[in-house]
């Protein structure tokens, strides 16, 4: 049995019309409306009576209407040809509004080789394209995910679950003074549970860690100055950023009557954080006047919850 789908979208903002009086800070040039058209492809089929998967192929494409550049703080002009602007070549446009190509690809299966016993898998890949009239800005980004999940019933009333899931995204963009800076952030996370019933009382808990790692690759080209070499080379870059997560969740849910019930939760989470815009080998963010921004690198939190839920029909 197959099965397929074809999706076309069109999506259109319109942010109406600027102002005579009104001017733009910190940015090169504004678009008034962006368009993208997407097609989405989607099969489908059970290859067998325990064992079925599909395949989607995704891609859209976003451009604009003409950009508008400040005419020094009395209103902006449109740019019919971007190209012909000197400033416009080194100059700051926001992603949301350049030109972008995407292309995504997902695969899914779901199989259940006994009848107590079932697996879910899925991977998915794309990667976006921008395009600005400046040299700078982002120019590519490219993003991964695969999840598995499995649920074994070892009877009636008792259930054991287990996932795990990898996912990355990698930003790559040129900034002034010759540097070129790529983002690369990878999360992984995977954790187990159980879930049943003791005399009415279904109870169950998770156990689950995260780990989520953001590296910063830095280099410079022939164009950047000496001393930012030096630093480059003196300092090897920008740290890691790293947030390890782990969390135990219990509850228990007892059915009053058809119409209520009440429920408890209690959990605990320990979280380690290492983030340099925040401090570093434990010295607090320092402001120009001054002011110190720090925070707790090792983190723990409890809790505990009381529900009561109350039906009508």
């Amino acid at each position: 049995e197959t099965k397929g789908t074809l999706t076309v979208t069109f999506n259109q903002v319109d942010r109406r019309t600027f102002t005579e009086t009104s001017a733009t800070s910190g940015i090169t040039a504004l678009r008034l409306k962006t368009e993208e058209t997407g097609v989405k492809a989607e099969l489908r089929r059970r290859m067998s009576e325990t064992l079925s998967g599909a395949v989607a192929l995704e891609g859209s494409r976003r451009d604009g209407s003409h950009w508008l550049r400040d005419v020094g703080g009395r209103g902006v002009t449109e740019e019919a040809d971007p190209g012909s602007v000197l400033f416009f070549q080194t100059g700051v446009f926001p992603v949301n509004l350049a030109d972008r190509r995407r292309e995504k690809v997902r695969l899914s299966a779901d199989w259940q080789p006994t009848e107590p016993l079932s697996l879910q898998a899925g991977a998915e890949f794309g990667r976006d394209r921008y395009d600005a009239p400046s040299a700078y800005g982002v120019r590519r980004s490219d993003m991964n995910q695969i999840d598995l999940d499995v649920t074994y019933a070892v009877n009636d009333d008792w259930k054991v679950n287990g996932f795990a899931s990898r996912g990355s995204q990698e930003l790559d963009q040129v900034r002034p003074g010759g540097a070129f800076l790529a983002l690369d952030n990878t999360a992984t996370m995977f954790g187990v549970g159980v879930t049943g019933t003791i005399k009415k009382v279904e109870v169950g808990g998770n156990l689950s860690w995260l780990q989520d790692r953001s590296k910063y690759g830095q280099t410079l080209d022939a164009t950047a100055d000496a001393g930012s070499a030096a630093l480059l080379a003196a300092t090897g870059g920008l740290p890691d950023i790293a947030f390890r997560q782990t969390q135990l969740r219990l509850f228990a849910k007892y059915e009053i009557d058809k119409q209520s019930a009440v429920r408890m939760d209690v959990g605990h989470q320990r979280s380690r954080w290492t983030d340099w815009a925040w401090n570093y080998n434990g010295v607090p963010f320092v402001y120009s006047d001054g002011t110190t921004l720090n925070y707790k690198t090792l983190q723990n939190v409890s809790f505990m919850g009381v529900t009561y839920t109350r039906r009508w029909q």
